[in-house]
């Protein structure tokens, strides 16, 4: 993920600053190719249509909306990533699948929203920290 690759070395203002112009279109090409996350998938994690991926080129730019959600999506990807010991397979079926924590419904389906994505980065806090309920 070449844009996420050094994000920990961005101040909060940078990349606020960041988000307000948008971020490349590259960032999400990078991130979906790093996560293996279908388009559709990508589209309701950003808040936007399927469609809206169509017409864009690799200089075009994200909204600020879809800009911010990829932050905290690039997050609860890096936090389970470590979870699971850097093992993407394990860790996208985990995803796949639906938990009695979440209410018999799959950690991909609650990462549509930023209340979502936090649930599901807390769930996978307290598997790290062995105590999964």
């Amino acid at each position: 993920m070449d844009f996420f690759k050094d994000i920990k070395n961005y101040s909060a203002i940078e990349l606020s600053d960041q988000v307000e112009q948008g971020f490349p279109f590259t960032a999400y090409l990078d991130f979906q190719r790093e996560t293996g996350f279908s388009r559709t998938d990508m589209a309701g994690f950003l808040g936007v249509s399927p469609h809206y991926f169509n017409n864009k080129t690799k200089t075009d730019k994200l909204t600020k909306h879809a800009s911010e959600r990829l932050i905290k999506l690039n997050e609860v990807w890096v936090f389970g990533m470590a979870c699971f010991n850097g093992n993407k397979v394990d860790f996208n079926q985990w995803l796949q699948m639906p938990l009695a924590p979440l209410h018999g419904r799959t950690p991909l389906q609650l990462m549509t929203n930023f209340i979502g994505m936090e649930e599901v980065k807390q769930l996978l806090g307290r598997i790290q920290c062995g105590v999964y309920s």
